[in-house]
């Protein structure tokens, strides 16, 4: 499991009430938790783990992201082993991980539909929709948002990067430049180096996407106490928008 540690995975909300659960008609086997700030029409924010990981993992950052959010945690669709799952898989040739691109393309669709799943069931419109994603999480979210831009708002690119085979496939649009993203990364990531970042900000920065770029100093793969500020910040600024 790629490690972000920060906390336990939670399991309960903040009345104590155990996390809602379901696995109904959903694409993806999901856990959610209620705004702990009550509104008429709250904004969504879908998480998306990394390789490896668990849709536990990330949620365990529920309580500590903004109380205006629905957080909803999706898991992986391909079973890596018990607990372990991944968006898609790849191979190490050279050095260099190779994606395999029929899984890629296969969750981005259904990560599309189950975005508009979401939305239905918790009655959320797109503009109000954002994907936070880790390492192979923000490379899907990288891929739902650049080639279906009214899907969500937003993305949170966390440590990730865009496959190459997907920078054909993206188009100039008004859509886009609407599309607002966080890019972070680490600068001492040995799993996916700080390079994937500069090169996903420069390429989103070429269709005239809005981009907060972040750089963490000796943070290796992981999400530290910096960034989760910052995240939290860019998220509330975002929503006023």
């Amino acid at each position: 499991m790629l490690g972000w540690a920060l906390i336990s995975c939670a399991q309960t909300g903040s009345s104590g009430s155990v996390v809602d659960e379901r696995d109904f008609s959903s694409v993806f086997y999901y856990i959610d938790k209620a705004p702990r700030i009550a509104s008429d029409n709250p904004p969504m924010l879908i998480l998306l783990h990394g390789v490896g990981s668990n849709e536990k993992d990330l949620f365990g950052l529920a309580d500590q992201l903004p109380g205006e959010f629905r957080i909803v945690s999706a898991r992986a669709p391909i079973t890596l082993q018990e607990g372990s799952y991944a968006w898609f898989r790849f191979d190490m040739v050279d050095g260099v991980r190779i994606a395999h691109e029929d899984e890629a393309e296969k969750t981005r669709l259904d990560l599309i539909r189950f975005i508009e799943q979401m939305s239905a069931q918790y009655k959320t419109p797109s503009d109000k929709i954002y994907l936070l994603g880790f390492s192979q999480g923000a490379i899907m979210s990288y891929s739902v948002s650049l080639t279906t831009p009214t899907a969500v708002k937003g993305i949170l690119a966390l440590s990730g990067g865009v496959l190459p085979s997907l920078k054909d496939k993206i188009k100039p649009s008004d859509e886009l430049k609407k599309l607002q993203m966080f890019i972070a990364h680490g600068t001492d990531d040995l799993v996916l180096p700080l390079s994937r970042s500069i090169e996903a900000r420069d390429f989103v920065e070429s269709f005239g996407i809005v981009q907060s770029y972040h750089e963490y100093m000796g943070m290796e793969h992981r999400i530290n106490r910096e960034e989760l500020i910052d995240i939290n910040n860019w998220l509330k600024a975002d929503i006023k928008n």
